[in-house]
């Protein structure tokens, strides 16, 4: 039975990443500065989608279609609404940010395969890091909207350690998909409605309560990014402190579908060669 290579170890990987970490800020810069080449708002085009998104997702769920997001007899404003939604779309567009676009992650740059020594695995460290700053630059007109219409809790103070585990579970989820994506290329286009339903198959537009019916509320516990909506919604608004042993089992399981993604990744990575 052979060993597992050190490089290949949790350790060792943590060092490879690490030792590539100035390559890798300077790609997530670029690929951000690409991104918005020419544009007058630059990065801040990232916050008017999910902004206009939710003008629109506030007036049909909070006006047209209301939905209750208090105890019952409590009346929720719709500046609450606007801001439990907001929570919960920053949250997920996290995710989707993330493993949106990880299939294609290597088909679409071959040079990097066939042409240059590179180091492929930081390909999905940069596209996490980019979500991550997308999501950091709106967490900011979230965190002044509670400001002015709630109230701040010092449990605020546990967003990295509630981001930190769903960032490395998006890190493992798109190694595995971009080395998945190399071989079957339907995984690409079909990733996309996955996510679609992903998000209405969260406590993105609704709250976690008893009023779901049994079965969906069912799926809605298995789907991974219920639990950090839920305790990221508890931190910021409801002042709760996430409990430790959940905390400390996804920490536990985000770093295992990390590990296993670069495995996997490492894996098929002398096939990429072949096919792209």
């Amino acid at each position: 039975m052979t060993s597992l290579p050190l490089a290949n170890t949790p350790i060792g990987v943590a060092r490879r990443l690490a030792g590539r970490w100035d390559l890798t800020q300077d790609l997530i810069y670029r690929e951000l500065v690409g991104r918005y080449r020419g544009s007058i708002l630059g990065i801040f085009w990232s916050l008017i989608q999910p902004l206009f998104l939710l003008a629109i997702y506030t007036v049909v769920f909070g006006k047209i279609m209301p939905i209750r997001i208090k105890p019952e007899g409590v009346d929720g404003s719709i500046a609450d609404f606007a801001i439990f939604l907001f929570c919960g779309m920053i949250t997920w567009n996290l995710v989707s940010e993330s493993i949106g676009s990880a299939c294609n992650l290597v088909v679409n740059r071959p040079t990097f395969v066939k042409k240059v020594v590179f180091p492929l695995e930081i390909l999905a460290v940069v596209q996490v890091g980019v979500a991550l700053v997308h999501f950091f630059f709106a967490f900011v007109i979230l965190f002044a909207a509670i400001a002015i219409f709630q109230e701040l809790h010092l449990t605020t103070l546990w967003l990295p350690v509630i981001i930190a585990p769903l960032a490395i579970l998006c890190l493992g989820l798109t190694w595995m998909l971009a080395a998945l994506g190399v071989f079957l290329r339907d995984l690409g286009e079909s990733i996309g409605i996955v996510l679609m339903a992903g998000m209405f198959v969260a406590p993105v537009f609704y709250p976690l309560d008893g009023n779901l019916p049994a079965l969906f509320k069912a799926l809605v516990l298995c789907n991974p990014a219920t639990w950090f909506i839920v305790q990221m919604r508890h931190i910021l608004t409801d002042g709760m402190s996430p409990p430790l042993l959940s905390l400390a089992f996804l920490w536990a399981v985000s770093l295992l579908i990390a590990w296993g993604g670069f495995l996997f990744f490492e894996r098929a990575r002398p096939g990429f060669g072949d096919v792209t």
